[in-house]
């Protein structure tokens, strides 16, 4: 309904608001991590995300349903993924990320995002509306964005849980908190 209304593709939707809301608790349970002195669940849960998303959610999905695919933001969103998984192994070649390195990571997903942005904007500018929105479907999308907002927010909230007991069960079972 978002991606109707703002009358962009439903996978610049996915790939910006969706994939930030989804990666919040990712970023508080990985925050929280370091807050508490503990990298390794921070770096595991970022690599291993990624691989999940890749295998369980592209992977499921295949499986269930025909995959269309926008072959020019595919390529774009898949350059972006590369050149971030290069920059992490690079980064970290010596066993450490530096500050330095994580500032330019922080600033490429900035980029990332500006870059998705300014391409739904000018794809955007060259889809026709469909007319105009009635007062129903404003009605019915701020009803969905507030749900939205209130979905990220649970989510974070739940991380904290996460990153608690992940400690904890890493501790217990006596091995590196990357494993969780």
């Amino acid at each position: 309904h978002i991606a109707r209304v703002l009358r962009v593709s439903r996978m610049v939707i996915g790939g910006s608001i969706v994939s930030l809301a989804t990666t919040v608790p990712e970023l508080v349970v990985s925050a929280t991590a370091s807050v508490m002195g503990d990298s390794g669940i921070a770096l595991g849960n970022a690599v291993g995300s990624v691989i999940a998303n890749i295998g369980l959610i592209v992977g499921t999905v295949a499986l269930v349903t025909r995959v269309s695919v926008d072959r020019e933001a595919y390529i774009t969103r898949s350059a972006w993924m590369c050149g971030a998984a290069v920059l992490v192994i690079l980064f970290s070649w010596n066993g450490v990320i530096s500050r330095p390195f994580a500032a330019v990571l922080f600033v490429l997903s900035l980029a990332y995002f500006y870059d998705d942005y300014r391409r739904a904007r000018k794809h955007r500018s060259h889809v026709a509306p469909e007319g105009e929105v009635e007062p129903a479907a404003d009605v019915k999308t701020s009803r969905s964005m507030w749900l939205f907002v209130l979905g990220a927010v649970l989510i974070a909230v739940g991380s904290q849980l996460l990153v608690t007991s992940g400690i904890g069960l890493a501790t217990a079972l006596g091995v590196s908190s990357v494993v969780i």
